[in-house]
């Protein structure tokens, strides 16, 4: 009989939670050496316990622009053009094959408007203080007059204002929430998991 197999559980620094990637990757691999079912659960209750993070993120994000001009705006980034302002995909990960973190952030809620993590994130690192607030349907020249950092600066600070603070304006402070939760359910999941394959000796 095979010796039993261990969960290590990394630093919490995720929404989530950090997981073991070597881990989490060898589980999924014995899960599916005893039934390719077993393997599907296991991504299926992983991303379940991780709903009431993804329902406090969709209830932090309004319906309505938080700036009039992100509302005019017709662009990629204007607000709800294309993808509703609350989209959100729960995604189960391991982390990037060719990796060199150790530890991964097993579950993510994805947020897919680009309106919104405009919304959320600009100013956080300046990158969008240098582009200024672009309109993606306006002409080159009308582009490039748009992009100044002055621009952008004021974008950001009437952000600031409209939602009463800086970057991550939405997001991140939802998360924090429902974070310590959400890692102690995944941990009692992978626990379950992993005796299964004890059981049998895997």
């Amino acid at each position: 009989m095979a010796s039993d197999f261990q969960l290590t559980l990394g630093t919490q620094t995720g929404a989530s939670g950090d997981f073991s990637v070597r881990d989490v990757r060898e589980l999924q691999k014995r899960l599916k050496a005893i039934e390719p079912r077993l393997r599907t659960e296991l991504m299926r209750d992983v991303k379940k316990v991780a709903k009431p993070l993804e329902s406090d993120i969709k209830a932090s994000i309004p319906s309505v622009a938080p700036l009039s001009g992100m509302a005019k705006d017709k662009g990629r980034l204007g607000w709800g053009n294309g993808v509703s302002p609350q989209k959100t995909l729960i995604q189960f990960r391991t982390g990037g094959s060719g990796g060199k973190s150790l530890t991964t952030s097993l579950v993510r809620v994805k947020v897919s408007s680009p309106g919104t993590v405009l919304a959320d994130m600009a100013g956080r690192s300046g990158r969008f203080v240098g582009e200024g607030r672009r309109n993606d349907n306006a002409t080159p020249s009308l582009k490039k007059r748009n992009a100044s950092p002055a621009k952008g600066a004021a974008f950001v600070r009437s952000l600031n204002t409209a939602m009463g603070h800086g970057a991550s304006r939405m997001v991140w402070p939802a998360a924090d929430r429902s974070r310590d939760m959400v890692r102690i359910s995944i941990e009692t999941v992978l626990r379950v998991a992993y005796n299964k394959i004890n059981q049998k000796g895997l």
